[in-house]
């Protein structure tokens, strides 16, 4: 069997339910008026255990969910700031928006709400004078703090998304996110906020501006160091703002896949997601008798989190078997819109191995479930190697800069796989006879 059918047969895994109603338009699965997502369990779709967390020791159990919406009234599915994050370019999880989340429907069709919680430009409630709906106060003290400014950072039309968990023991969680915006990072006046807290610390986030635009922006200082760049795919880029008014055409930036990996204690904790709107010019909101300014209806932002690597989450594991990396490379979902408007899939999925040895012979693991059994010591096997998915594939010898692309070619993600996950990890057996690996990752496929 080539190596190419075997990828097909292995990606095929799982096929599920598509969420989606019609050609175009997210449609939110969960329930109104605040889409609550739930507890869950572990691999369970849509539900923040399944969708955050990939422990098949069983060391972290998630015990609650609150969303915070700007506005909790909106009854319509597509005039919603919270859904998973099927049939987005290169997202799986979930995602948050300052707008609403069919803004980023990456088909380019517009849906507007006849109830009016959110309108054509993308508004949640009111930006009028003194009312602002949907403030941030953590987020903006927060923002202040990190950069020393004399006033809070300004915030509306906010989305937080909290969950709450326990560890068993202490162990590595890795929070996955990436933050993607139509907000111009050379623009001073206009700018959107994210930031992601564990236990109440800020560990990343910012303003979307760059620091030299104005008096702060770019990532906090001594947290995730993202960077913004242009999204992939202009002039029709990944995350498509519907081009209305002029505004729309400031061209789609993300921090591309950014990974955390957090040191847990035993013990509870939360971890807490926040996007929010802000500028200099737009509608003023009165906080504590100072005013601030509000959102700019016309150029939204959004959070997308999910799962992307994990490794077995016991003490002294992580690192063991050599420090290589895994990161995912193009888009692992299935499209209709301008990347694919047939709906016939990608043709640009890879996995890329960084900083493992040069020299070393690597091999590719794909399963359909995750496992942790003891391999060599303390290194362990984080995809099932047992049962009709599990393969192996040479993917090469690792070069002198350490990284290795796999496939060498991209392949085609066959239609029809929505809610297929698989699991992939590099192996390298090294020149000297021993072995080393990278965390696992696990990719839903499919469109939403």
């Amino acid at each position: 069997m080539s190596s190419g059918r075997s990828l097909t047969v292995g990606l095929a895994l799982g096929v599920g339910a598509v969420l989606r109603a019609s050609a175009h338009d997210i449609v939110n699965p969960f329930a109104v008026p605040v889409n609550p997502v739930l507890v869950g369990g572990p691999s369970v779709p849509g539900s923040a255990w399944g969708e955050l967390l990939e422990d098949p020791n069983g060391i972290l159990a998630v015990t609650a969910v609150t969303q915070i919406p700007a506005d909790p009234t909106c009854s319509n599915p597509l005039a919603t700031q919270f859904s998973v994050a099927r049939g987005f370019a290169g997202a799986n999880g979930f995602v948050i928006s300052n707008a609403y989340v069919e803004d980023f429907d990456d088909d380019g069709t517009p849906a507007g709400s006849p109830n009016g919680c959110a309108n054509l430009v993308g508004q949640i409630g009111s930006t009028q004078f003194g009312v602002c709906t949907g403030l941030d106060t953590p987020l903006s003290l927060a923002l202040q703090q990190g950069y020393g400014y004399f006033l809070p950072i300004p915030t509306s039309n906010a989305a937080v998304f909290e969950v709450a968990f326990t560890a068993s023991q202490p162990t590595s969680l890795d929070v996955s996110y990436t933050f993607a915006t139509f907000e111009s990072p050379a623009d001073t006046f206009f700018f959107d906020s994210f930031g992601i807290f564990l236990d109440g610390t800020l560990v990343a986030g910012g303003v979307t501006r760059n620091a030299s635009a104005g008096s702060y922006g770019g990532p906090i200082p001594g947290t995730d160091p993202w960077t913004l760049t242009p999204s992939p795919g202009l002039p029709a880029p990944e995350f498509n703002r519907p081009p209305m008014p002029a505004l729309y055409y400031f061209p789609a930036h993300t921090t591309g896949l950014r990974t955390l990996p957090l040191p847990l204690s035993a013990g509870s904790h939360t971890l807490v997601f926040h996007v929010a709107d802000g500028d200099e010019l737009g509608a003023g909101c009165l906080v504590g008798g100072t005013t601030l300014f509000g959102a700019d209806p016309f150029i939204p932002s959004v959070l997308f989190f999910g799962l992307s690597t994990f490794d077995s989450g016991l003490p002294a594991s992580p690192g063991v078997c050599g420090t290589a990396s895994i990161t995912r490379l193009g888009h692992p979902a299935e499209t209709v819109g301008p990347h694919g408007p047939t709906g016939a899939g990608f043709q640009d999925f890879q996995v890329r191995e960084t900083g493992a040895t040069p020299g070393t012979a690597a091999f590719v693991l794909i399963g359909g479930a995750p496992a942790s059994i003891p391999v060599s010591g303390a290194c362990n096997l984080f995809v099932s190697p047992v049962g009709p998915y599990f393969l192996a594939f040479p993917a090469g010898i690792v070069p002198a800069n350490g990284a290795l692309d796999w496939p060498p070619t991209p392949p085609a993600i066959p239609a029809g796989t929505a809610g297929a996950n698989v699991y992939v990890q590099f192996w390298n057996l090294l020149p000297s006879g021993a072995l080393e690996n990278t965390k696992g990752m696990r990719v839903n496929l499919g469109p939403s």
